[in-house]
């Protein structure tokens, strides 16, 4: 990879990271306190109204956003275009949600989730209104000023969810909600000013929609998958099933999350930069993938051997029965790990088309196998309809890029091994702490120590067989090689 952009991409790296680990820490003590303050059904009602608010934005999302980012020679024009159709759009979506909340609540099987869905629709039309200049913060790579937006968004979230869990109850979430997007909305003319003017130029929205188009596809699909499972289980098992489920994702999949937003927010730029240039990609798509698999391996690891103390002794009886959704949602998000690397490749190389045909097979297979697998084994049943799935689009990710990019696996075996190697060692002794502590200092001490461990024990085996990791993180952290010497 270029010098120069291998040391800006190290700085985004350090600021996204930074950001979404003080964003997903934050929403993680949200939804312990709240765990503890509210019940199952709460949950649930929420997972209802963001579903069906999430899948229409998905259905009319056109991209834009990310065409702005992958297109090197946007101008006010698009700018303007991108942020008047998303206006018009959320408005519309607002309006229609509120509308037609009883039948979405219906098709759940939960007439009480009508007016959740009516308050959560307002987050779209929040959401849009923020400034369009924030793309330009992503394509610019300056994470820095991204993460004085999202981190008080966050605090705002949880300031007002807490405080009002008492007397509110399933309100408390709804308002936290939409009290982070409003500060969103403020925030983003705060760090990138921009005067919008309501007005759509043909040839910019065109220029956006037509590599937009697959992102939405994309998008939608994959919102689709969520969203048929959260039906099933909710017309199947009840609501209070369906809060089981969304509380076990929402800890299962936060270390996905995380490096999902900080590697692929990250790579996207940095592959629509690279994208003449195949072999500095191939490079940068190797690097990214040790350094992912670095982060999520042992921590996925970690939290299925830990899944059963966390939910006894942290999030307590209610939550009975969300172990096992955690360790089969958390082995998705491990077998998910590749997809996470791959996906922005295929996109900054302008082939976003590719996406969707992953992302079809994918979410033919969870809509097969979903109801089936619910009837037989519950909600565990239809979180597990996930794995086949992911597998199938792994395959087909590596198939992608293995065509675009030459020998984009060399070198790779060795430092994967032994993350593997660390990642077990790090399990095993997590789970050996956890059940000789007491109560949720098991688990807690338990998880913390396995993470140091796993790091040691890389170091301990990059110095021994040079497995290419510390010249890879000086590469991207000149500063901090200086810094240790």
């Amino acid at each position: 990879m270029r010098e120069a952009l291998a040391r800006k991409t190290g700085s985004a790296l350090i600021w996204r990271g930074l950001q979404q680990v003080g964003v997903q820490a934050i929403y993680l003590c949200r939804t312990l306190v709240l765990a503890r303050l509210l019940l199952p059904e709460d949950f649930g009602l929420v997972a209802i109204g963001a579903t069906t608010v999430g899948v229409a934005v998905s259905v009319t999302n056109l991209g834009m956003i990310p065409a702005l980012v992958q297109r090197q020679d946007a101008g006010e024009a698009h700018y303007d275009t991108a942020w008047t159709v998303g206006v018009v759009r959320a408005l519309v979506l607002t309006v229609g949600i509120a509308a037609f909340a009883p039948l979405l609540a219906a098709a759940f099987e939960a007439p009480s989730a009508t007016n959740v869905i009516r308050a959560l629709a307002l987050r779209p039309l929040l959401e849009s209104l923020a400034s369009i200049r924030v793309a330009g913060l992503t394509k610019e790579m300056r994470f820095r000023a991204l993460a004085m937006i999202r981190l008080p968004s966050a605090l705002a979230d949880i300031a007002l969810a807490v405080t009002l869990a008492g007397p509110l109850g399933v309100w408390a979430m709804v308002t936290g909600t939409l009290g982070g997007s409003l500060t969103v909305m403020v925030l983003s003319y705060v760090i990138a000013p921009h005067r919008p003017k309501p007005t759509i130029d043909r040839d910019a929205a065109r220029s956006l929609i037509r590599f937009g188009q697959w992102i939405f596809v994309r998008g939608l699909l994959a919102v689709a998958a969520n969203a048929a499972i959260q039906v099933v289980i909710s017309r199947t098992l009840g609501v209070a099933a369906l809060g089981l489920y969304s509380l076990a994702g929402k800890l299962a999949y936060l270390p996905y999350q995380v490096a999902t937003d900080v590697v692929g927010s990250v790579a996207f730029p940095v592959y629509a930069r690279l994208q003449d240039d195949r072999r500095a990609v191939a490079e940068a798509f190797r690097g990214l993938l040790v350094g992912s698999a670095c982060a999520l391996v042992p921590v996925y690891g970690i939290i299925i051997v830990l899944a059963p103390d966390l939910v006894e002794h942290v999030l307590g009886p209610r939550w009975g029965g969300t172990a096992p959704i955690i360790q089969v949602l958390a082995l998705g998000g491990l077998l998910g790990l590749f997809e996470e690397t791959a996906n922005p490749l295929v996109q900054g190389l302008g082939q976003p088309q590719k996406t969707v045909v992953a992302g079809a097979i994918e979410t033919g297979l969870i809509l097969v196998l979903v109801h089936p697998l619910a009837a037989r084994f519950g909600a565990v049943g239809a979180a597990a309809a996930w794995l086949p799935a992911v597998i199938t689009s792994q395959l087909l990710f590596g198939y992608y890029v293995r065509n675009l990019v030459p020998k984009p696996y060399q070198g790779l075996i060795r430092p994967l091994f032994a993350v593997l190697v660390a990642s077990v060692a790090a399990s095993g002794v997590a789970r050996w702490l956890s059940g000789t502590l007491p109560g949720a200092l098991g688990p807690l001490v338990g998880g913390s120590v396995a993470v140091l461990l796993a790091a040691g024990v890389l170091v301990l085996l990059d110095r021994r067989f040079d497995l290419g990791f510390a010249p890879a993180v000086w590469r991207i952290f000149p500063k901090l090689e200086r810094l240790l010497g």
